[in-house]
């Protein structure tokens, strides 16, 4: 998949695709933060898994460096969209910040000056939490959002997660164990983005067996059927 900065008709024009019932995936990569260090490899990282399932026969929601406003609208269209799917796959690669055992997605524009901020100007984690429970069983998050790089820490909040627990019939598999931090590369993609198109996303491949036997530090909770 060709890499560009769709904008919010575009995103909201490709969103509608997820409706056909059967496999729906939504990808949001963040890598050119404007008051962050750059996300690395995260837009190299999102192609390559978007390529991945499409070819693995998921209708692809695809978004990069999207400011709050895009990468709200196109998660709500997102959600909209999948109630007749069979299963669904999220991946995000980007920053994130932990406050108050929350974990909240940073859009590109994303200035957490204050707690205000951090809850009314990102993407709050929770809302992709939502999606996968709507589909117990066969829904499967990607979180690739603990780059050792990130915001400055804060008195309110802090780079990377916070405690994750998966809903009821879901798989997250993170890059790395919440309060862990992992170093990316901008020359190459992630160990993480390379385990999930290689073996995740591998023909034939079984999701709970291969979430039992990541390495470390990429860490998984929950289960799919």
């Amino acid at each position: 998949m060709k890499a560009s900065k769709l904008g919010l008709a575009a995103l909201l024009l490709l969103s509608t695709a997820v409706l056909a019932e059967g496999r729906a995936a939504l990808v949001i990569g963040n890598a050119a933060y404007a008051y962050a260090p750059r996300a690395l490899s995260a837009e190299r990282d999102v192609e390559a898994v978007a390529d991945a399932l499409g070819a693995a026969g998921y209708d692809v929601t695809f978004g990069l460096d999207l400011d709050r406003r895009e990468m709200r609208a196109v998660m709500d269209q997102f959600a909209a969209n999948i109630d007749q799917a069979d299963e669904i796959v999220i991946y995000y690669s980007g920053h994130a910040v932990r406050m108050s055992g929350r974990t909240f997605l940073a859009p590109t524009d994303f200035n957490p000056v204050g707690p205000v901020s951090v809850a009314m100007d990102s993407a709050p984690l929770a809302a992709l939490e939502a999606m996968l429970a709507s589909k117990p069983g066969a829904a499967v998050l990607f979180l690739d959002a603990a780059q050792r790089d990130g915001f400055t820490p804060r008195s309110f909040a802090e780079p990377g997660l916070a405690a994750l627990t998966a809903p009821k019939g879901a798989l997250v598999v993170s890059a790395a164990e919440p309060g862990r931090a992992v170093i990316r590369s901008r020359w190459r993609m992630s160990d993480f983005a390379v385990t999930v198109v290689e073996r995740f996303l591998s023909e034939g491949a079984r999701t709970m067996d291969v979430a039992r036997n990541v390495s470390a530090p990429i860490w998984a909770t929950g289960g799919v059927d």
